[in-house]
């Protein structure tokens, strides 16, 4: 939260305080293989019987060329080699990548927030110098390398990190930062949205398809839902023109 709102005295008093050292300390939601207390993905992708969930192209065309080890356990090889479905479209369930085999099963615990996503955040503290954080490349390899090592124990994370296309840019660390990140995301879909805001990357386009309210762009903001016009019109109009106006596009305080 500091972090979020650039206040170098509470992230230096964050990082004094404490923070994840390992994997061990992730906090997770432990979830069961019995109803009614399996993960709520499990009930949305299979107990439902939906098949409509496919990986987009947009991840699909950033992770394929890096040789990330994780791409076996985020999506499933039902395409080899991986197709994503185009971002927004409606895509045939049968001719693009799926999810994953880990994502399917009614106990895979519920992350909230693990180690990969500390380490991402002391390198951007130290990447920005607030708080009195240093070693921003030595932090953004420990993040890779505890987000590998979550999905796959053992896996060879050096080689993954020496390609010039992964290795720690000091000049551009919001795209090297930024894209890693996000794909360490990938199961936090929420934060992943909240982190390109952050750092501008990867590079996201609006489908074609796109609602006009988004006026051609990829959101940055839910609008207020409509009831708040309907029954709290007064401070609706309030709020909606000190943030510059209640659209999709608007950023937050933060996203500035």
């Amino acid at each position: 939260m500091a972090l979020r709102v650039k206040d170098a005295a509470k992230i230096s008093s964050a990082i004094a305080g404490g923070v994840f050292t390992s994997n061990s300390d992730n906090a997770a939601f432990k979830f069961l293989s019995s109803a009614p207390y399996t993960n709520p993905l499990w009930e949305n992708l299979v107990q439902s019987g939906r098949k409509d969930v496919l990986v987009s192209d947009t991840f699909v065309n950033i992770i394929s060329p890096l040789n990330d080890p994780r791409a076996p356990v985020y999506m499933a090889d039902n395409k080899v080699p991986y197709v994503g479905g185009p971002y927004g479209a409606n895509n045939s369930y049968k001719e693009f990548t799926h999810l994953g085999a880990i994502f399917h099963e009614p106990d895979y615990e519920g992350v909230i927030m693990d180690y990969a996503e500390v380490q991402f955040l002391l390198a951007e503290a130290a990447a920005r110098g607030l708080g009195g954080g240093t070693g921003a490349a030595t932090h953004y390899n420990e993040a890779i390398t505890a987000s590998i090592n979550y999905w796959i124990p053992g896996a060879d994370v050096t080689t993954y990190l020496t390609q010039a296309t992964v290795a720690y840019d000091p000049t551009n660390w919001q795209e090297s930062i930024g894209m890693q990140k996000y794909i360490a995301l990938y199961s936090h879909g929420f934060e992943g949205w909240s982190s390109w805001r952050v750092f501008g990357y990867p590079v996201l386009t609006a489908p074609t398809s796109a609602h006009a309210t988004a006026e051609g762009l990829v959101p940055v903001r839910f609008i207020y839902p409509a009831d708040e016009l309907q029954r709290n019109g007064t401070n609706y109009e309030a709020a909606s023109t000190a943030i510059g106006g209640d659209k999709f596009k608007t950023k937050v305080f933060w996203d500035q």
